[in-house]
């Protein structure tokens, strides 16, 4: 029994030979090129270009307190110590993850902007859901869809037609979570790790939305990043200034109440409202250091948000793209081309490897070149085995 199998004999792949092969079916690769073609064309033609928008801004870095507010500081014999350099939570490669943040996207819905065409300006919200372009193939589906959730429809946020005004980022309706998701899909921010220099890349359907884009989003970066520097300050500020209009009306009482005593008491020199009047004086003279205190400290926290807010060098500003950034019509066409012709090539080795390996093997010395060579029928069609 075993004297009668037939081994198996292993041929090497001659690339030669199936190029030879492969030529014979030259109708097929023409057949096919055209309809991959064809129909990459018209998937291609049919997507909405877009335009994109590049802005680079570098930040300050935050430093210890020193100069002008060190000064101040040691006027009013009050002592600033430590190094705001560790005291960021947010660090610049967190920048990025911002604009996934559903309550900054939200803050992005009032942006006014206007297309080429038209110069109105509109909210980025209602150029979201009004003035966009889809592919033909989504109108089906988007009637489909519509028809369904008209069943079902709910009274309408009253936000709906006013951007920002009326959003509750908590609890969004599927419009605005499926704008929200739109507008951070459409921002890109890279942070370079040596210079911390922020890149923002915008992309739209007008080249001029995508212009102002970009110029309002680094806007509102920079006055994000503001806010969250000087917050601290800020409160510190605010809290000093509480504290001095208390110091300043309790040394108006006291004033007012010695100045009172004095009057009264002019004329008279018992030792006792001697006494008074120097107790009254001392506790005007402490109010009024201590309204003094807190006047010098209100300054020195006016000084630090000066300080902690950062200064932003614009390196490139935005202008309004001349050429889309996408699709690639072309790279697009020729790569579904050439995958039509390799997805041939590939059927057609398979195809006669399988057509080989039914025939009886003819010995040790069998090779790519015992192939048969294609007939008319299979150089016309490959549907004819």
């Amino acid at each position: 029994m075993e004297e009668n199998k037939v081994p198996h004999i292993k041929r090497q792949i001659d690339f030669v030979e199936i190029f030879k092969y492969c030529l014979g079916f030259k109708r097929i690769y023409v057949k096919v090129g055209i309809v991959a073609i064809v129909f990459s064309a018209i998937y291609v033609y049919s997507l909405p270009r877009f335009y994109s928008t590049e802005v680079k801004l570098a930040p300050e870095e935050s430093t210890g307190s020193g100069g002008a507010l060190s000064s101040l500081a040691s006027l009013a014999n009050i002592k600033i110590g430590g190094s705001s350099s560790g005291e960021d939570a947010i660090y610049p490669e967190l920048y990025p993850e911002l604009f996934r943040s559903k309550s900054f996207l939200v803050s992005l819905f009032d942006i006014q902007v206007h297309t080429k065409d038209n110069t109105v300006p509109v909210s980025l919200y209602d150029y979201l859901t009004t003035m966009q372009k889809i592919p033909f193939w989504q109108y089906p589906i988007i009637y489909v869809r519509n028809g369904i959730s008209n069943l079902f429809k709910k009274e309408a946020s009253p936000s709906a037609s006013s951007g920002q005004k009326g959003v509750n980022p908590f609890r969004l309706s599927l419009i605005e979570d499926a704008i929200a998701q739109a507008i951070g899909a459409s921002i890109n921010c890279s942070v370079d790790k040596h210079t911390n220099v922020i890149t923002l890349v915008t992309t739209a359907q007008d080249p001029v939305v995508s212009a102002l884009f970009a110029d309002s989003i680094m806007n509102r970066l920079q006055d994000f990043i503001i806010q969250y520097r000087t917050n601290k300050a800020r409160v510190d500020v605010a809290y000093s200034e509480k504290l001095l209009v208390e110091a300043k009306s309790n040394y108006e009482r006291a004033r007012q109440k010695y100045a009172d005593y004095a009057d009264s008491h002019e004329e008279l020199y018992l030792a006792s409202y001697k006494t008074e009047e120097t107790n009254l004086e001392n506790e005007m003279q402490l109010a009024y250091n201590v309204y003094s205190q807190v006047a010098q400290q209100l300054q020195i926290s006016k000084a630090k948000v000066q300080e902690k807010t950062p200064v932003f060098t614009t390196i490139e500003s935005a202008t309004v793209p001349l050429l889309p950034a996408g699709p690639k019509r072309m790279r697009t066409i020729v790569m579904f081309f050439a995958m039509s012709m390799l997805a041939v090539t590939a059927y057609l080795y398979f195809r006669r490897e399988r057509e080989l390996s039914r025939q009886p093997h003819k010995g040790d010395d069998a090779s790519c070149s015992d192939r048969p060579l294609p007939s008319e029928s299979e150089k016309t069609g490959i549907g004819n085995d």
